[in-house]
């Protein structure tokens, strides 16, 4: 029982960090986790040792290199992952834009996957960078099915005022995602700021579940005259993903997904 207790606090410190933006205290973490003090040093100093965790110099705690270590590993294993990231690299290499696959975790828009050409480097996204809902087209084709009253309780307010400076009611985004769901996607305008937009499509499960989108990220004047043409090249790859979903499991999209749905119905 020890044992097992002790490997469930473990478990505790890795998901804290899963889920942080950035370093913290000891402390901070055993607040967090409801972990003793004392217990948590023993854990983390094991936990710096096996490369899990890293101190930095004035003593706060991030994540280690076996955190990448396991994300490359899980790469390697992930078939789902390996095909939509050569469906992706289809689309960017046909469009000359940036194609993501994004989903929704613990209330950010996650970006799993990102394809971009070598000629498009000055726009470029990252994978595994977190970004504000109300800042993305994804959020409004992924949250068809999220009550506003829960979006409230678990979106920070500041993250609907958008890097442009414009802020963004909770009745505009309510708005624009019922809109989305009608239109089968989502045009974000100078969403991100006057001078980058972005369009997203959601992809589907074998259960019709809403676990995941495909976008793409591109100059505002580029979406200016392209609109169209782009809309239908991403829907036609977001099928494609669908389509191949619908025959092989995706576990990071399908557990995000249900505790998003988890959390709607609480």
């Amino acid at each position: 029982m020890q044992r097992a207790k002790g490997t469930d606090r473990i478990l505790d410190i890795l998901d804290f960090f899963e889920s942080s933006d950035g370093p913290a205290t000891r402390n901070a973490i055993a607040s967090a986790i409801s972990c003793p003090r004392s217990t948590l040093y023993t854990l983390v100093d094991m936990l710096i040792d096996r490369g899990w965790l890293a101190q930095t110099a004035d003593g706060l705690i991030s994540p280690g290199n076996k955190f990448a270590r396991m994300g490359f590993a899980y790469s390697r294993h992930a078939k789902f992952e390996q095909i939509a990231r050569e469906i992706l690299g289809n689309l960017a290499r046909e469009t000359g834009e940036v194609i993501e696959l994004n989903i929704i975790d613990n209330w950010k828009q996650l970006i799993v996957l990102s394809a971009t050409l070598k000629e498009h480097s000055y726009l470029r996204t990252v994978e595994g960078a977190m970004v504000p809902v109300p800042a993305t087209a994804a959020a409004r084709v992924l949250l068809s099915d999220v009550p506003a009253a829960i979006i409230a309780r678990h979106v920070p307010a500041s993250d609907f005022t958008l890097n442009s400076g414009v802020r963004i009611s909770l009745d505009e985004f309510m708005a624009e995602i019922e809109q989305a769901r009608i239109d089968g996607y989502f045009v974000g305008y100078k969403l991100i700021d006057d001078f980058v937009s972005t369009i997203a499509v959601p992809i589907f499960n074998r259960r019709s579940e809403r676990i995941g989108a495909v976008s793409i990220v591109m100059p505002t004047s580029h979406l200016e005259s392209r609109t169209q043409e782009l809309v239908e090249k991403l829907a036609r790859t977001a099928e494609q993903v669908s389509d191949f979903l619908r025959l092989t499991p995706w576990d990071l999209g399908q557990s995000a997904y249900e505790k998003l749905m988890a959390a709607s119905a609480a």
